[in-house]
Parts: structure tokens; C-alpha cells; sequence
């Protein structure tokens, strides 16, 4: 299972391409969860889509990956569809949710874990504080 190294967001302990790729996903993830439940996002819906993996040169440094990828791939217009499925229907107008394939998908035991979320939450502001004081 996917885990958040929390003292390594930057991968400079333990770099992977393919893991590093996941765990920005889920940094994403959590960041959106813990807005959807920030008081200073009342009144916004905060809805997550997962489009799939769909056709796209994004591996194209990885021939023989890309290759495969694609083989087993959605089009660019279905993930679309996905997308946009959130951004339009009403049925996904439901704050701190995530949808893949046009179906509401249950959250795991760890994205609900607000400890983590409220951690990268804080840890990502400090990084941007320390950034902008340079």
C-alpha cells in the first residue's frame, strides 16, 4: 500500500520515478481532503476526479512502459469525459469525494487519517513560507 513519507516530500532519501509519480498523487489527495474540511473553504466544493490512466506521451523517456501503458489505456477523451463529468454533473457536487469512472469512489482508512492530511497541510506551508523568504 501507498504511504506518504512525510519527513521526505522532496524524495531526496528515496527517489523512484514510478513512486514518486503516486505519492505526488497523493499528496494531492490528501491536500484536497483536508481543504474540504478547512472552515476557510465553507461553502466551496472541493471534489477530486481520477480520470484513469488514459494514452499520452507522459512515459516517452520510457519507451517499452509507455508502450504497454497505452496498450491497456483509456482515450484522452474518455478520461475527459471523467473529468468533466465532475465539473458538470450534480451528482458529484459533493465536498471531499473523489470519482473515477463517473462513480463516487469510497476512500481508504488512510485518506480518511486527518492526521496526515493536517501534517502535509502544514509541512506544505512551511515549504512555501520558506520559499518566498528567499
Amino acid at each position: 500500500k501507498l504511504r506518504l513519507d512525510l519527513d521526505d516530500l522532496q524524495f531526496s532519501k528515496n527517489y523512484s520515478m514510478y513512486n514518486s509519480f503516486f505519492k505526488t498523487k497523493l499528496c494531492l489527495l490528501f491536500s484536497s481532503l483536508e481543504l474540504s474540511r478547512r472552515p476557510e473553504s465553507d461553502g466551496i466544493i472541493v471534489t477530486m476526479a481520477d480520470p484513469g490512466p488514459f494514452k499520452s506521451n507522459l512515459v516517452r523517456d520510457v519507451p517499452w512502459f509507455g508502450w504497454v501503458k497505452n496498450l491497456f489505456s483509456a482515450s484522452v477523451d474518455k478520461a475527459a469525459g471523467n473529468i468533466l463529468f465532475v465539473v458538470t454533473s450534480d451528482e458529484a457536487k459533493k465536498t471531499g469525494t473523489v470519482f473515477k469512472e463517473k462513480q463516487e469512489y469510497p476512500l481508504t482508512s488512510y485518506w480518511k487519517d486527518t492526521s496526515v492530511s493536517q501534517r502535509l497541510w502544514s509541512i506544505t506551508e512551511t515549504l512555501i513560507k520558506d520559499t518566498q523568504s528567499h
